[in-house]
């Protein structure tokens, strides 16, 4: 896995998703925060995966048919982490699932609060805290065109 780290615009990226510090105000190598994404299938939009989540593409989705993303922040540390926004990639060729999006963070739960801009590439989740050794989890929903 790569982390790639942008100190001009304190923006973290892990492939396909992203995380942003606003600002940074941490030491990432001695705050370790894990990063991960994984999909399924969810054949009928409804929310309800066909398959387990993976990190590796296993099956063909076909027009109409939906993914299910989820993206876990771990901080490992044993400090908080704050000012974290956890942003995920709309796909080439996809539409965002309106009403999809979950969020979970430390037993807080935001249902549809990842509003993208107009014609955004991206939903992004409200400024969070991570507290130590605890985990948020972003979950969407696409619609492949």
């Amino acid at each position: 896995m790569r982390f790639l780290l942008n100190q001009d615009s304190k923006y973290c990226r892990l492939f396909f998703f992203s995380i942003f510090i606003i600002p940074l105000n941490i030491d990432i190598a001695a705050q370790p925060l894990t990063l991960q994404l994984q999909h399924a299938i969810d054949q009928y939009c409804d929310r309800s995966v066909d398959v387990a989540y993976t990190q590796t593409p296993s099956q063909t989705v076909l027009s109409k048919q939906c993914l299910r993303y989820r993206i876990t922040a771990t901080n490992n540390s044993n400090q908080t982490i704050e000012n974290i926004v956890i942003s995920g990639n709309i796909p080439e060729h996809t539409t965002l699932v309106k009403g999809s999006m979950i969020l979970y963070n430390d037993k807080k739960q935001y249902i549809n609060t990842l509003f993208p801009p107009l014609n955004s590439a991206q939903i992004n989740s409200p400024t969070l805290k991570l507290s130590p050794y605890k985990t948020s989890t972003l979950f969407y929903t696409v619609r492949v065109n």
